[in-house]
């Protein structure tokens, strides 16, 4: 007699497929290369245009003297975009933090997607920038200065603060895409049909 076992039965739920193990473990890799690239990246580009603006310019000059959009040199003791001045040991050990965290989150975050990795990416090569600046100097050094020319101007900022805040929004679209709908990745809960009635 042939093993009932082997056969499926009558309302058995066939389970989803699973994808292999290797193709995962891949596609994280994958995901974990694109973030230390684009951090790579932006901890290049912010510390290659801070050491222009320290050589080019005196602290407070700006070039054009007046305009919309000027680069001016500032030595920020603050956070981002001239917040909580005069902070720097304080700053810097949650800088410590917010790193050991995005790197935490890099390696497990479950956010498996390309725009979680990119978000990821800007955040850490942003807050390296800006920490760099003050273990090794005091102060973060920012530069894009945009305003109306004698009138309102906008906080000072930098490089690492743009991949901040740009990563930082990032992150908010995809955990509301994440809660609108089944996590990336993962198959929709089936409805498990009851028991049909017999007419």
């Amino acid at each position: 007699m042939a093993d009932s076992s082997l056969h499926p039965q009558a309302g058995d739920v066939a389970a989803p497929p699973v994808a292999p193990v290797s193709g995962t473990r891949a596609r994280g890799r994958s995901l974990l290369y694109l973030s230390l690239g684009i951090a790579s990246f932006i901890l290049l580009a912010d510390q290659i245009t801070k050491f222009l603006v320290r050589i080019s310019l005196a602290t407070w000059e700006s070039v054009p003297a007046e305009g919309v959009f000027r680069l001016t040199h500032v030595q920020n003791t603050g956070s981002a975009f001239g917040l909580f001045p005069s902070q720097t040991v304080i700053l810097s050990i949650l800088g410590v933090i917010a790193i050991a965290g995005l790197v935490f989150a890099l390696r497990y975050h479950p956010m498996r997607n390309p725009w979680a990795s990119v978000a990821l990416g800007l955040l850490l090569g942003g807050s390296i920038g800006n920490l760099v600046d003050r273990i090794r100097l005091g102060y973060v050094t920012d530069f894009v200065d945009v305003g109306f020319p004698q009138g309102w101007r906008f906080y000072t900022f930098n490089v690492a603060d743009s991949a901040i805040t740009v990563g930082s929004i990032l992150v908010g679209l995809v955990l509301l895409r994440m809660g609108g709908g089944p996590a990336q990745g993962k198959p929709a809960p089936e409805e498990k049909a009851g028991p049909s009635s017999q007419g």
